[in-house]
């Protein structure tokens, strides 16, 4: 095992540095969000009397930073999911901006009915006025139109429940299982059952200037700046490259247990090189991003990122979404030789 690995981390504040290096490693255009993160989250809990839960996930969320930034292709598309605001702790915060009413729009203006002839998700009328429970305070006018206009698009795989949104006012029975007209608390709790069911599954909208970053990003026209940044090289000294291969693990532990960092499926997790194997093969999951990746990535991002812009009627949104367009590129000499004599017709 010749590989050379920072050396793990000892102490709370030995692992907090290691979090905020490996950072500093993801790509500049979601940094500023994790960066933030680990400081909030460190300063948050660093008097607490139990900290052992947190140094743990802390020490699973540093492995799962190293190996995206190695090139595991899935956990980094995971990261950039999470700098973005389509999962994680931004997801809530968006959804929490989606949800506050604004001040230019009245509350009565939820309350109107929806459209029979169209479809739309707005179902009949509710009065907010009787009722004081946190739907009252929901813009779910917006709500609903931006799961109408999700319901429209073709997304990207994503950890969120699929399948068709259903209108919750429609969801809600308006008679029991003796025939009678349900109660109004009842019929109020349901509807709350499905507001809830319908926001699990919304990807927020973002501001203008960041959907046109995320356009940028996978156009591959934002610049050089938006670059991931190389690894440093790791300082050691003379003495520390020819240290002990960890003999003890193996006298304590059985040897699968011991070898179990140098399998494949966690190479990546545990930074295990094995260069004495004649058949090395790199850890599953492993690839070498391109610039040609990282458009994909962004593209598969953009995709899942809508913007809104409420339109001077007051009464309706406007919905964009990523559409990344398909280039063919031109071909090459040597595969020119092939078309001579076709006429192009210029479609696809």
């Amino acid at each position: 095992m010749s590989g050379l690995q920072i050396p793990p981390p000892r102490t709370t504040l030995h692992l907090y540095r290691h979090l905020l290096r490996e950072a500093s490693y993801l790509p500049p255009a979601v940094k500023p969000f994790f960066w933030d993160r680990i400081r909030t989250r460190f300063r948050l809990h660093q008097g607490d009397a139990e900290p052992r839960a947190r140094v743990q996930k802390a020490h699973k969320d540093l492995r799962y930073l190293r190996s995206a930034n190695a090139g595991h292709l899935l956990r980094m598309r995971r990261v950039l999911m999470m700098g973005f605001g389509r999962a994680g702790r931004r997801r809530r915060e968006l959804i929490s901006a989606l949800i506050q009413k604004t001040e230019s729009r009245p509350a009565e203006a939820d309350n109107r009915p929806g459209s029979a002839a169209t479809g739309e998700l707005a179902g009949p009328a509710d009065d907010d006025v009787f009722w004081h429970d946190w739907l009252s305070h929901w813009d779910k006018a917006k709500v609903l139109a931006l799961a109408k206009a999700q319901a429209l698009v073709d997304l990207p795989e994503t950890s969120l429940p699929t399948g068709r949104f259903a209108d919750p006012h429609k969801q809600v029975p308006t008679e029991n299982i003796w025939g009678k007209p349900l109660a109004k608390k009842l019929a109020r709790s349901k509807l709350r059952k499905e507001y809830k069911a319908v926001i699990k599954r919304l990807l927020p909208p973002v501001e203008d200037a960041e959907w046109e970053l995320l356009r940028s990003l996978a156009t591959g026209q934002a610049g050089p700046q938006y670059d991931a940044p190389k690894r440093r090289t790791v300082a050691t000294s003379e003495g520390a490259r020819g240290g002990s291969w960890g003999w003890e693990s193996y006298v304590l532990k059985p040897v699968r247990a011991a070898d179990a960092d140098r399998s494949r499926s966690q190479r990546s997790l545990s930074g295990e090189v094995d260069d004495t194997s004649p058949f090395p093969r790199p850890a599953i999951g492993m690839h070498h991003i391109t610039s040609r990746s990282w458009r994909r990535l962004y593209a598969d991002i953009w995709r899942m990122t809508p913007t809104m812009k409420e339109r001077e009627s007051k009464k309706s949104w406007a919905t964009t979404w990523g559409k990344p367009g398909v280039t063919i590129s031109a071909p090459t000499a040597s595969q020119a030789e092939f078309f001579e004599g076709i006429a192009s017709t210029g479609k696809v």
